[in-house]
């Protein structure tokens, strides 16, 4: 066990069970035995205490422009609305009872206002921008206004027997993102025969240095079939 309580730093690495919002982990550099890498237990969050809300699915989380909170956001019918947890303090508040407009992770980007990305948690054939403040939230009941909403992420065309399974976008600099979508591929009796990735190349265009003039440009997209094998994610 590490010996270091003070998991919150920019080398230590968290991670928590999705379904369950269990098994809530930091892995930290610190002195143990000798100085390694260590997994630390991190506090679980009060609504697993507290029994708030029926599920304790996280849909969506983010890291806030302190670069210390992590805001993790449940699904909308009967989550736990959204929390977070300050990582140089290790502890838990609530930030309100709404919830974050994602799915997945949101990537803020410093260099476009702050803003947070990520695709749309009703409809993932949109990605949406917003802005969140600094903690702490003022632990209302509305949400984060939705500044930019942007279509044209959906099925690929004719192949209506692509289910779309996990979407994730990427921050490659230089307000450019790549837009990665996983699809499950069925035959005609509904059997599944197969795994797809289609891969879109994305930029933002900050007009005249403007919050309120941000274009996206979509470039080239690939698809890949993967031919029996599969791939989990892309980070």
């Amino acid at each position: 066990m590490c010996i270091s309580k003070n998991a919150g730093r920019p080398d230590a690495l968290y991670a928590i069970n999705g379904s369950t919002s269990t098994n809530f982990k930091a892995l930290a550099y610190c002195k143990g035995n000798i100085m390694s890498w260590y997994w630390v237990d991190m506090p679980l969050p009060p609504y697993i205490l507290g029994g708030e809300g029926p599920s304790r699915t996280i849909q969506s989380y983010t890291l806030l422009k302190d670069n210390k909170t992590i805001c993790f956001s449940s699904v909308s019918d009967g989550g736990f609305g959204t929390y977070c947890f300050d990582t140089a303090n290790l502890e838990w508040t609530k930030a309100g009872s709404w919830t974050l407009p994602f799915i997945g992770c949101a990537v803020r980007v410093p260099q476009l206002y702050n803003l947070h990305f990520g695709f749309h948690d009703s409809n993932e054939g949109n990605l949406v921008a917003l802005e969140l403040p600094s903690p702490p939230l003022d632990g209302g009941d509305a949400p984060p206004k939705v500044l930019y909403q942007w279509g044209g992420f959906c099925q690929p065309d004719h192949q209506d027997r692509w289910s779309l399974v996990y979407t994730n976008l990427l921050y490659l600099g230089n307000h450019r993102f790549c837009a990665a979508q996983f699809f499950d591929i069925f035959d005609g009796s509904d059997d599944l025969i197969d795994m797809a990735a289609v891969l879109t190349g994305v930029e933002i265009i900050n007009g005249h240095a403007n919050k309120a003039k941000l274009r996206m440009i979509k470039h080239k997209t690939r698809t890949y079939v993967f031919k029996g094998s599969s791939i989990e994610s892309v980070f």
